[in-house]
């Protein structure tokens, strides 16, 4: 947003001059708006998912309405720039992690927004259906694809936690294997090392307990 926010003023500047000082005006506060958001993520160092989501809601509404609203400056419903909007929703699906609900609230605020901030008398009905059934369209694909993707999350997560537990599996066995293993070999190993320090002229002999023992 940063980047992206700025760069298209570089489009008013050539398609509308005559509106180019109020849209550059306008990106320039919601830059503003950018950095404290920015600023407010980077130095809180834990926050609750509902802050998170809160935070990203204001974050991609005030972009959304803030293209809404140019609009209305350049031809309402039907100018082409409502276009920004589809791709800041799409965008927005495929950048956050978040409930379905998420992407449907937002999308419908967006949507909205460019009813209300859009409009502009005289309007031509063919393009004003035509760019609503693209938006609405948009926000239904998202949110269908938001519940896909997070299902697919969840499995994504459920396999890991089954290798994790696996693998804690298989270490609890092979320590209780070791375990196991380790009293018998004690027992072997220790009559030998006795043998070994008895021996004589190059024969090594086991008592007869010792060797029931290794047996």
């Amino acid at each position: 947003a940063l980047i992206f926010v700025p760069l298209f003023g570089t489009l008013d500047l050539i398609l509308f001059p005559e509106r180019a000082r109020l849209f550059i005006g306008l990106r320039l506060l919601n830059l503003i708006e950018n950095v404290i958001i920015l600023i407010f993520f980077l130095k809180s160092r834990t926050l609750q998912p509902l802050t998170i989501n809160i935070v990203a809601t204001v974050f991609f509404c005030s972009i959304g309405l803030l293209i809404a609203y140019m609009c209305r400056f350049i031809g309402g419903y039907d100018s082409t720039y409502y276009a920004g909007i589809n791709l800041l929703i799409l965008a927005m699906s495929l950048i956050m992690p978040w409930e379905t609900r998420y992407t449907a609230i937002n999308g419908s605020i967006m949507y909205v927004g460019y009813l209300a901030l859009s409009y502009a008398p005289g309007f031509n009905w063919k393009f004003a259906l035509n760019n609503n059934y693209f938006l609405v369209s948009t926000v239904v694909v998202t949110t269908i694809a938001t519940h896909f993707m997070n299902k697919l999350r969840q499995r994504e997560f459920a396999a890991r936690q089954s290798l994790k537990d696996l693998d804690r599996s298989k270490s609890s066995f092979l320590a209780t294997i070791s375990h196991e293993l380790k009293t018998p070999m004690t027992l072997i190993v220790n009559p030998i090392e006795e043998a070994l320090t008895r021996q004589t002229g190059g024969r090594i002999e086991l008592d007869r307990q010792d060797a029931e023992i290794v047996r």
